[in-house]
């Protein structure tokens, strides 16, 4: 389904694309073998066909970071739809809630492990987890983990592909916060962690780096942990409606991956 991207291609939207779908174009490789079908000036149709081409070879040669630079986010989901098996989910929490808060805590979901980082204790072993990592996926990250990541670790950019699921969600007609949306879709988070939220993970990490108190840090972490869940959730909820047959949903054993508080 990736090679059906063509938003990404300058001159392309979704009138253009019903054209091309009307001459028997439906996909990269019928660009490059037929491009006597582009029903467009010689401009679009070069622009077309030069992009097509760079998209191919990028997708043949594993660089997620290209396509996800260049796609459009409304096919973002064909992305993580093909490589969702190799995408690193993540969230952060900070030590407030404004942009000039400090990164308390980073969770990833990685090649079906959960991974925390934080604080004064091996925050700085992010940076080497990156090279780990081919795609990150989060949610709002691209307005806020991201650049605080880029601040924290003072890095010019990431180093791997990123996809913002909020975007994805949002042309999926999944429409709130991460938490909304996994509500409206019956994904509920474990009976403790509950009516945790933002406001209150502030509050914990206030709790152990100031008085120590070991639960307000466990509980910290495992409430960062369950929303890196309910992204993987969420996002298998999303590619399963798109048609891609995933196996990743919330079951009990989904939720043991979260480290016990």
């Amino acid at each position: 389904m990736i090679t059906e991207a063509f938003l990404h291609c300058h001159g392309i939207g979704p009138v253009r694309i019903k054209r091309l779908r009307a001459n028997n174009i439906v996909d990269w490789s019928d660009v490059l073998s037929h491009p006597e079908r582009i029903p467009f000036n010689v401009k679009v149709a070069t622009d077309l066909v030069d992009e097509v081409q760079r998209s191919q070879e990028a997708l043949q040669n594993g660089d997620i970071k290209y396509l996800s630079t260049v796609f459009s986010s409304r096919d973002y989901w064909r992305i993580l739809g093909r490589f969702f098996d190799c995408a690193t989910f993540f969230d952060i929490e900070t030590s407030g809630l404004s942009y000039t808060d400090y990164v308390t805590v980073i969770s990833c979901f990685h090649k079906g492990k959960m991974t925390s980082f934080v604080e004064n204790e091996n925050l700085d072993d992010f940076v080497e987890f990156l090279d780990q990592v081919d795609l990150l996926v989060s949610f709002n990250g691209a307005s806020f983990d991201v650049p605080r990541i880029l601040d924290t670790f003072h890095l010019p950019e990431l180093p791997c592909g990123h996809i913002d699921m909020r975007w994805l969600c949002y042309h999926c007609n999944y429409t709130g916060g991460l938490k909304c949306i996994a509500d409206e879709l019956g994904i509920l988070r474990p009976s403790d962690l509950s009516q945790v939220d933002g406001a209150e993970a502030v509050e914990l990490w206030n709790r152990w780096h100031f008085g120590r108190e070991r639960h307000a840090r466990s509980l910290l972490v495992r409430y960062c942990c369950a929303d890196v869940l309910l992204l993987v959730a969420i996002a298998a909820r999303a590619l399963t409606d798109k048609g891609y047959a995933l196996t990743t949903g919330v079951t009990d054993d989904f939720w043991s991956l979260l480290p016990e508080d």
